[in-house]
């Protein structure tokens, strides 16, 4: 699957570029409202996973945060693909998103991180704190 350009799909709007080629583990993004930071975020780690295979964790602080964000958190991103041309399939359920049928990341409340602390999630290389 041949992907666009994250910095053509990002001009004139946030772009996660600059952040991560500091080099750090840890990234906190702050910024006015409605500049995208989120859909640059999403649509971010979308493509990331399109071009190896390696998912995400959304999280947000408790259940109820998380229960009203985590179906459209990628539809932004989703929406900026298929507008390039890129046809791809986002589907939350059950605390799982899939992309094209295959699982791609899941979502946790920070609350209950304990109750996830045993799992195996090696498949995942980010971890999206939302709205802290």
């Amino acid at each position: 699957m041949k992907l666009p350009s994250y910095e053509k799909l990002t001009e004139g709007w946030f772009s996660m570029t600059p952040i991560l080629s500091r080099g750090r583990h840890l990234n906190i993004i702050t910024g006015k409202r409605s500049t995208g930071k989120s859909t640059g975020c999403a649509l971010y780690i979308l493509m990331y996973y399109l071009k190896t295979g390696k998912g995400w964790v959304y999280c947000r602080r408790t259940k109820d945060e998380l229960d009203l964000t985590c179906q459209n958190y990628f539809d932004n991103a989703r929406d900026i693909l298929k507008m390039n041309g890129v046809d791809v399939e986002v589907i939350y359920k059950g605390g799982r998103y899939y992309v094209n049928g295959e699982e791609a990341g899941r979502a946790i409340p920070l609350s209950l991180q304990a109750k996830y602390k045993s799992d195996n999630l090696s498949m995942y290389d980010w971890l999206i704190y939302d709205e802290f």
